[in-house]
């Protein structure tokens, strides 16, 4: 039975069964009209399934989604690995060699799973990365880009532009990252750069490459 037919019997059975009468209350009709409204969405996107098409769907939606199961996935995973872990130290206090080679299996693919679904996280909750703009690879250049390079310096220690007079230089840069021993100010050249410009996220990765 196709869709017009089903339609036809739907309002056919309403009229029979004296739905839409002026007897009947404004909740019912208001019940049926909903009803009616779900079946023609129904019937639509069983037509464009026919035709070969992919129904229309609320991308924002689905991200929303998606980002909801995937988040109750990694926590799910994480127990489950935490777990893993627990019966590996008993295996291996045990010299159970047997039990102990298959609870290190499980805890590597508990790890590899959770590091795939992380990352997918993180693609769904940066818009940036999300709509496809930019890439982890860019994410990570950004993240590595030399502190020295970035300021213009040879030098280890530089002056902090985030608190004050600094007249004797409190930041350190060695080590990549920029760590104000006076304000305690902590970043990376991406949060250096969208503190000392104000430039967004996005930005400041692109201006990095």
């Amino acid at each position: 039975m196709n869709c017009q037919m089903l339609t036809a019997w739907w309002l056919k059975y309403r009229k029979f069964a004296g739905w839409g009468n002026p007897e009947g209350t404004p909740e019912e009709e208001t019940y049926l009209d909903k009803l009616e409204a779900i079946w023609s969405d129904l019937c639509r996107l069983g037509a464009r399934r026919d035709q070969g098409q992919r129904p229309e769907v609320d991308q924002k939606w689905a991200a929303e989604r998606r980002k909801e199961y995937l988040t109750g996935h990694a926590s799910n995973l994480k127990r489950n690995l935490t777990a893993a872990r627990i019966e590996l130290g008993r295996a291996a206090l045990a010299f159970d060699q047997f039990s102990e080679a298959l609870w290190k299996t499980s805890v590597e693919s508990f790890e590899i799973e959770i590091r795939k679904t992380e990352a997918e996280l993180r693609r769904l909750v940066m818009p940036a990365l999300a709509d496809g703009q930019l890439t982890e690879d860019m994410i990570a250049r950004a993240k590595a880009y030399p502190m020295k390079k970035l300021l213009n310096t040879d030098k280890d220690m530089v002056a902090c532009p985030f608190h004050g007079d600094d007249r004797h230089p409190s930041a350190s840069i060695k080590k990549g990252f920029f760590y104000c021993f006076s304000c305690g100010v902590s970043v990376d050249a991406i949060g250096y750069l969208m503190r000392t410009t104000g430039i967004q996220y996005k930005d400041a990765i692109l201006k990095l490459q």
